[in-house]
């Protein structure tokens, strides 16, 4: 099974866990909307709290400054101390002042506009009793003020005035009472409300994390298939590649032998029996030439196409097995097929072959030598080269046979094209003989071909892998 055949390849999470998902983010949402709407209320009723405190304080204030400003104005009217005038005038002044400032604060509270404007009267009295006091001190009739104090103890109107401020005072507490009361119960409400939706919260939590652990289990087992399905698809893929390596390394010695069999085959009864029709023809055209030239002209002729003919058959039997790859080595046929490269296509050889190549088996010899047949072949075809190095030498490790030339170079996607039978042929001969082939560039341009096989026993029969 591919991933995009898999059945959670392509699919996202589930409606399960994106439902559990929305309706967690929603409740997050929830309680912060709440604390939020909660905290502004609390904010909302400090600032009424303090409001009504402070109207408390400025409202004591004036019942304050109001009792000591009727105490001056009587102690002045029976006295005629100017200093009891004079703490009239500053008690009045603060009572007029702290009424200003309690206007201020209970502007948004029309039911307590009718208290305020008999204060505001108590005021006006206030004034209009030092004015009162000031035109009798300037009269010099205090005997009358005297007078004025006894018969009248509450010309002022202060008992009213106090009334109104004590029930301004037990208002502004009964709106702090009803203040904390609510507060309280905001407090209360949103606590519940934040202890539900934090156990709402919780157990879509628990829910969630159940869904994702279940999602991510059937994630690993999916993967964990996935992975088996992949690792017995790459053990197919390498025993078939195995498989498929072994079979060419089959076809090539296959091919070897068979190339080999055909040789001797051509080397022996073809050979054979071409010598044998050349020297018939040589006898018959030695008789034939007193008394018959011209027929002895043509058996002249057919001995020379005879010739072209042997010449063919050895030809064909180099290219199938060189004869001196068994009888001479190595090192021999390969400086003799440089020699014909050289002599075909004008581009020089330089050698540098090895004499100590006895101990090569049949295998190496002539994998080696078909390495370096293609890659004069490519050489040829593709390199566009002036000059080519062929080397044979003993490594510690083996054999190294390199072949360079300095023509174009190959490119590295020519090295990996699926149809590069030549380079996929070279690569396989040396795998099969257990060696390494390597091919890179060269250090002034130009291909370098280096195969390394190690040393074999000669005693190998030919064609075993």
């Amino acid at each position: 099974m591919t991933p995009e055949t898999h059945p959670s390849a392509n699919a996202g999470l589930p409606p399960a866990i994106t439902l559990m998902l929305v309706a967690c983010i929603s409740l997050i949402i929830a309680n912060a909307a709440s604390l939020w709407l909660n905290l502004a209320a609390l904010e909302h009723a400090a600032t009424e709290v303090n409001q009504a405190w402070a109207t408390i304080g400025k409202l004591r204030q004036m019942r304050s400054s109001l009792a000591l400003a009727e105490n001056s104005w009587r102690g002045y009217l029976l006295s005629g101390d100017t200093a009891q005038l004079r703490a009239m005038s500053g008690n009045s002044e603060s009572f007029v002042s702290a009424l200003q400032e309690v206007e201020v604060l209970l502007k948004t509270r029309p039911d307590q506009g009718p208290p305020l404007a008999r204060l505001a009267g108590c005021a006006q009295s206030l004034r209009t009793a030092f004015d009162s006091a000031l035109d009798l001190q300037a009269a010099g009739r205090h005997d009358e003020a005297l007078r004025l104090a006894r018969a009248d103890g509450n010309r002022l109107g202060t008992g009213d005035s106090q009334d109104d401020l004590l029930n301004m005072i037990a208002t502004e507490h009964a709106r702090l009472q009803d203040h904390n009361t609510h507060a309280y119960e905001r407090f209360r409400v949103a606590t519940v409300m934040g202890v539900v939706i934090g156990i709402v919260t919780l157990a879509v939590l628990v829910v969630f994390y159940v869904l994702i652990a279940r999602s991510a289990r059937r994630s690993r087992v999916a993967e964990a298939s996935l992975q088996q399905a992949n690792q017995t698809l790459e053990d197919r893929i390498a025993a078939r590649t195995a498989q498929l390596a072994n079979l060419s390394r089959h076809l090539l010695a296959v091919a070897e032998r068979e190339k080999a069999a055909l040789a001797r085959e051509l080397h022996d009864e073809l050979g054979s029996n071409l010598t044998a029709i050349n020297l018939d023809i040589a006898s018959v055209a030695n008789q034939l030439q007193p008394d018959q030239p011209a027929v002895a002209a043509r058996l002249t002729r057919a001995m020379r196409v005879l010739k072209e003919t042997v010449d063919l058959k050895r030809r064909i039997i180099h290219g199938l097995r060189p004869s001196m790859l068994d009888n001479l080595g190595l090192a021999a046929t390969l400086q003799m097929h440089a020699e014909e490269f050289t002599e075909r296509t004008g581009l020089p050889c330089q050698l540098d072959l090895a004499d100590e190549l006895d101990d090569l088996d049949p295998d190496t010899a002539i994998g080696l030598f078909r390495v370096a047949q293609e890659a004069l072949t490519n050489i040829a075809q593709h390199a566009h080269a002036g000059h080519v190095e062929i080397s044979l030498r003993r490594a510690p490790d083996g054999y190294r046979l390199l072949i360079a030339d300095d023509g174009v170079g190959m490119r590295e996607e020519v090295l990996e094209r699926p149809l590069a039978h030549g380079l996929l042929g070279m690569r396989e001969r040396i795998a099969r003989l257990g060696g390494s082939l390597r091919i890179h560039p060269g250090t002034s341009g130009g291909t370098v071909i280096e195969a390394r096989v190690p040393v074999v026993s000669a005693t190998r029969p030919a064609g075993e892998p």
